[in-house]
């Protein structure tokens, strides 16, 4: 119904648009870096250096502070100068980080950058994005839809999200390795894409708050800070989870010795994710029954992870139709169970703090899964080292429990009934 509205239509084809370059933009840097043997600290150095799969690591490091910095300040920007002013400066940007690419190709190739200049593009790539999960929430109820459409479209959010993310890497991948010049094209994708999307309304006019505000004692303020951000710390956990899990379901293949179907097992919670979503997002009412929508989720995700954990701790290794049937059928079932709470999540937030806009709220729940994002892997090397990759599910299962009590406590923090 969605895709019958011209408003929606062009909402969807802008921010797809904008999510595929943009994937494929960030995949076609990282394969053509984790292919090299050896990738120099410096640009343009011989001596030094490590692999390039040692090196992406590091790299993500440089890119995850960035986005964690411009879900933010990229928030409090769009609220202060418009969509139109923020998102014209990223698209020019990200035009000049495409252009440093582009000279790197001409004279030498991209990882004559060195992983410390890759690492800054990345910083500078980051922190240069708006945070669309939030804007893409807030315009669904600015483009004239009636509000169940426009709950629809925000519960649709996610899925659309994992679309992109999984198209993007599977066009970008295998192109690059053919020819570098993939980056310069799907750079200035990206960068086109954040030009259409500042056409769009500013969903955010009008609301900024009062210079002057009233002034509250230490007390008041360390709960009302409480109240905003214990959401984005619960999810947080469950991007731990998810981390732990594609770390865990990569351990038991490669103890298996299937590491081929490593690929199937990473996209088979993308599609179900993208089937279920849509589903969860064409209910009556996409508003009803939130919490039970993201606590289905949550503990149904658990079981299958301790499945998965326990058979390949008794039988360490399956033949291959166990394992297919294990793994990339335990993800697609894990997949389907993610669309609820990506889904629900965002709105549950909202409907218990109604004081903060739709778009700020997003935000700060963004800024959690980046932490979790930042912190899952950094855990699981933890776990490695002291305990064993055998471990690593059942902590993904622990992760999704602080999650799921961190979602029924959010009621009693916010005060909601």
């Amino acid at each position: 119904m969605l895709l019958k509205i011209p408003e929606s239509r062009s909402l969807i084809t802008k921010m797809m648009l904008e999510r595929v370059a943009s994937a494929g933009f960030g995949t076609a840097i990282t394969t053509l870096v984790a292919v090299q043997p050896h990738v120099t600290w410096l640009p343009f150095h011989e001596n030094g250096g490590i692999s390039g799969l040692a090196a992406l690591g590091i790299i993500a490091v440089f890119g995850g502070i960035g986005a964690l910095f411009s879900n933010s300040l990229g928030q409090s920007l769009v609220e202060k100068h418009g969509v139109r002013f923020s998102f014209v400066m990223s698209a020019i940007i990200q035009t000049i980080v495409v252009a440093a690419f582009l000279l790197a190709i001409i004279f030498h190739s991209v990882t004559s950058l060195g992983i410390i200049g890759l690492g800054v593009l990345s910083f500078v790539l980051s922190i240069s994005t708006p945070g669309l999960s939030g804007l893409a929430r807030a315009w669904w109820n600015e483009i004239g839809l009636s509000k169940t459409l426009a709950a629809r479209g925000g519960a649709l959010e996610p899925t659309l999200a994992a679309i992109a993310w999984s198209v993007g890497p599977i066009i970008a991948a295998p192109i690059v390795l053919v020819s570098p010049w993939t980056i310069v094209v799907l750079g200035g994708g990206t960068a086109l894409g954040l030009l259409l999307l500042s056409k769009l309304p500013n969903p955010y006019k009008g609301t900024q708050q009062k210079i002057n505000a009233p002034s509250v004692d230490v007390r008041t303020k360390s709960k009302g800070i409480l109240r905003d951000w214990w959401m984005a710390g619960t999810y947080s956990f469950y991007h731990i989870a998810r981390s732990l899990l594609n770390s865990g379901s990569t351990a038991v293949l490669l103890g298996a010795g299937q590491s081929g179907l490593i690929g199937a097992a990473t996209a088979a919670p993308s599609v179900g994710h993208a089937i279920a979503g849509v589903a969860f997002a064409a209910r009556k009412n996409p508003e009803a029954n939130l919490k039970k929508a993201v606590m289905v989720g949550l503990l149904g995700q658990a079981l299958p992870t301790l499945i998965i954990a326990s058979v390949f701790w008794i039988w360490p290794q399956p033949n291959m139709v166990a394992t297919i049937l294990l793994v990339v059928g335990g993800g697609a079932i894990i997949g389907i169970l993610k669309a609820p709470v990506a889904a629900a999540i965002y709105p549950l937030a909202v409907e218990n703090r109604p004081e903060i806009t739709v778009g700020r709220s997003a935000s700060r729940i963004a800024n959690g899964m980046i932490m979790g994002g930042l912190l899952g892997p950094l855990f699981g090397t933890v776990i490695i080292i002291t305990m064993g990759t055998a471990w690593l599910l059942p902590f993904s299962v622990i992760a999704l429990a602080i999650c799921a009590c961190g979602v029924m406590l959010d009621g009693r923090i916010t005060g909601a009934k």
